[in-house]
């Protein structure tokens, strides 16, 4: 028997399941209104529920002819909460110049402090205070080799982004 965690994050991981969930945070809202939110044809989102339920995240409650669905554990809301949270500090992180030109610099291969001042032209104690907040966000690492620290993107998902956007 799979682990219901295991169901949970196999559904968030499907960006249609994904949407759903995140329009039924607030309440409950029938295939109708779902359809309307996340802009999938309805036989789509109908499966999709179907799904859910199945995986006991959603629960269903018939009136007259309209079927109501809802967040089956309040639980879930925390974690979508978490995911946002993480894709805003990331938008936000990648929002300031000069820590667009560290991440650009240090993209293909893993730079130390003096490396990225030189070609961000920015000075070492402003390079620093940009690199600890991209490493507070998760999106970058350092190793220490010897006297140096080396940086590198530690997120794969900043790599894809930068790429789109050159």
């Amino acid at each position: 028997m799979i682990d219901n965690r295991i169901k949970l994050l196999k559904s968030l991981a499907d960006e249609t399941r994904y949407n759903i969930i995140k329009s039924l945070l607030e309440w409950e809202k029938t295939v109708s209104q779902i359809v309307k939110e996340v802009k999938k044809a309805q036989p789509t989102i109908s499966l999709h529920l179907k799904l859910l339920q199945l995986n006991n995240i959603v629960n269903s409650r018939k009136k007259g002819k309209f079927v109501f669905y809802k967040i089956k554990d309040p639980n879930i809301k925390k974690i979508i909460d978490i995911l946002e949270d993480k894709k805003i500090n990331l938008l936000k992180s990648l929002a300031d110049e000069t820590r667009l030109n560290i991440i650009e610099t240090i993209l293909e291969r893993e730079k130390t402090v003096s490396e990225i001042v030189k070609e961000v032209k920015k000075a070492q104690p402003t390079i620093s205070l940009h690199l600890k907040l991209l490493q507070l966000n998760n999106i970058i690492t350092s190793r220490k080799q010897g006297k140096f620290i080396f940086y590198r993107i530690k997120d794969s998902i900043v790599k894809k982004i930068i790429k789109i956007l050159e």
